[in-house]
């Protein structure tokens, strides 16, 4: 009957993460580390907990922004988001809800690019100096305007 038991333990804390996703291990609260692809065993009976997070490239329809030019011309700009995990354990323990970042730091760079106004231009500029743009480990291309702001 022990044995059972102890098998039944053994075997709830088996887990199994495909070839596109990670498992974030936490020990009592406390970052253990990354495991898989594939079979792992984490300590069961809530000792540790597994986030699994997928690591392929989203994509994400942007909505519309409206924006009027220097020469009074409105312009409407449609965009299409896509990022991809480059570090899963970040992506958890910086970031509560990181696809909400993510779509929200898109939209504002989006809204930079089709407004080419004095502080827009500037906060551009700032942000193509920053050499890492990433939010909770995920990754995503800089939108620029180009003419706009002569940059």
């Amino acid at each position: 009957m022990v044995l059972m038991v102890a098998i039944v333990i053994f075997l709830t804390g088996i887990r199994i993460a495909q070839e596109y996703e990670r498992g974030i291990v936490f020990r009592l609260g406390r970052f253990l580390g990354l495991r898989g692809p594939g079979l792992y065993w984490i300590v069961p009976l809530g000792i540790e907990r597994s986030v699994t997070i997928d690591i392929r490239t989203r994509t994400v329809s942007a909505e519309q922004q409206e924006s009027i030019t220097r020469d009074s011309v409105t312009i409407k700009v449609n965009a299409v988001l896509w990022y991809r995990v480059v570090d899963a354990a970040k992506s958890v323990i910086a970031v509560r809800d990181v696809e909400a970042a993510v779509y929200q730091l898109a939209l504002t760079s989006l809204q930079l690019a089709a407004k080419p106004s004095r502080s827009g231009c500037i906060a551009q500029r700032r942000w193509r100096a920053r050499p890492d743009h990433s939010v909770g480990g995920y990754r995503r291309a800089v939108l620029g305007t180009g003419g706009a702001c002569g940059a």
